[in-house]
């Protein structure tokens, strides 16, 4: 096991201008003893070799400094003595360069199957939420039949319901379980309000306009464990994943931070997986659900769900208007549409057509039909929401 650094020194006035000189500046410190081949430190002794590049027109002298430690000895004095270098030298260098290190390595290794555990245990909490409170057959509810077909033949899409687990990253996973969202748009409530003759919201008619993760809302009962808990912790997992990810300095202390989390978050994940049989979703949050997982699944996606809920408050807004609705339809509306084709089924809208496929565009998001639709062509619909929504006003 080796570490290599590259130290770049200014040798304007007369410092480390040779190999000894680089040798009697880490000698000045009498915790390192410098023989021909190795390092003493600690009662330790560590191979090393120096090397040596001058570029004489630019008074600089480039060091290549290998140390190498045997399996025998001791991670942490090796540790220590490579801290200590490295203060040393940036007292004098440019710069140095971790060109290798194999304990930085070996650490990385050791903490990514804890995390990758953790990752995929998180998946299979919400894969397992998700299947048992809403079912498979969530792929298939309320689709046009063109759509539907599209289920029927291969491997993966008969998969399509758990490919945004698949596809979705580490961090996005959290934003389904942790990130707060409320069941009606605050649009929703000022669109209440102007409808009516009296101006009085009971309480209780409020707490759909009030954002809360859908951790609060099913496993902090069961689990006993705040949702801000949590997420904390999975942020910092998530920052030392991305060091690991990246081929970042990797450092014992980052593996044992490593080992703490995943050890507490895989406790609170397996307790919730356990419990999963005392959650139940109301029916009528089933479709926000799946809804809020395509959200937070991609950022473009969020951008199309967020503007076609501004659609279907200006489709309410367009048939409150007209006076369309009738006994039947009029309290499904009230408390938040999601399928504007129960409107549009019965009052010629103008833009009907291009509402009906971009309602179909938004199902096979929120349901996960494949194929997926192009982040490119995605705008292009937003572009003419936001067209159809001007035009209903």
């Amino acid at each position: 096991m080796k570490t290599e650094y590259q130290i770049v020194v200014d040798t304007k006035n007369g410092l480390c201008e040779s190999i000894e000189s680089f040798k009697s500046l880490l000698n000045i410190n009498s915790k390192i003893t410098l023989s021909e081949s190795t390092i003493e430190f600690d009662e330790l002794h560590f191979e090393y070799n120096l090397e040596i590049k001058t570029l004489s027109s630019q008074n600089q002298s480039i060091f290549h400094l290998e140390i190498s430690i045997d399996n025998g000895n001791s991670y942490d004095i090796y540790t220590k003595l490579l801290r200590l270098i490295r203060e040393i030298l940036n007292k004098v260098s440019l710069s140095i360069n971790i060109l290798w290190d194999d304990l930085s390595i070996k650490y990385s290794e050791e903490a990514y199957p804890l995390i990758h555990k953790t990752e995929n245990l998180l998946r299979k909490l919400i894969t397992k939420f998700m299947v048992t409170n809403v079912g498979l057959e969530w792929t298939n509810d309320n689709l046009p039949k063109e759509l539907k077909d599209g289920l029927k033949n291969g491997k993966k899409n008969r998969a399509s319901h758990s490919n945004i687990l698949h596809n979705s990253d580490f961090i996005q996973l959290a934003d389904f379980l942790f990130k707060p969202y409320a069941s009606k748009s605050f649009d929703f409530l000022l669109n209440e309000l102007k409808s009516q003759k009296e101006k009085n919201i009971k309480t209780k008619d409020l707490t759909d306009y009030i954002p809360k993760s859908n951790w609060e809302r099913y496993f902090t009962e069961i689990v006993k464990c705040d949702d801000q808990f949590f997420s904390k912790r999975w942020s910092k997992l998530y920052e030392l994943r991305c060091l690991v990810a990246h081929n970042s300095f990797f450092t014992e202390k980052d593996l044992k931070e490593v080992v703490d989390l995943t050890s507490t978050l895989d406790e609170i994940i397996i307790k919730a997986i356990s419990e999963l049989n005392k959650v139940t979703v109301p029916e009528e949050n089933k479709e926000e659900l799946v809804e809020n997982l395509a959200i937070n699944s991609s950022e473009v996606y969020a951008e199309f769900l967020e503007k076609w809920k501004d659609l279907e408050l200006a489709v309410i807004s367009h048939v409150e208007r007209k006076n369309k609705f009738d006994s039947e339809l009029k309290e499904t509306v009230k408390m938040k549409i999601t399928r504007p084709k129960l409107i549009l089924s019965r009052d010629k809208l103008p833009y009907r057509r291009n509402i009906n496929a971009l309602m179909n565009i938004r199902n096979s998001i929120v349901h996960q039909i494949e194929p997926r639709v192009k982040e490119k062509t995605l705008y292009k619909y937003i572009d003419k929401m936001d067209e159809i929504i001007k035009g209903l006003k």
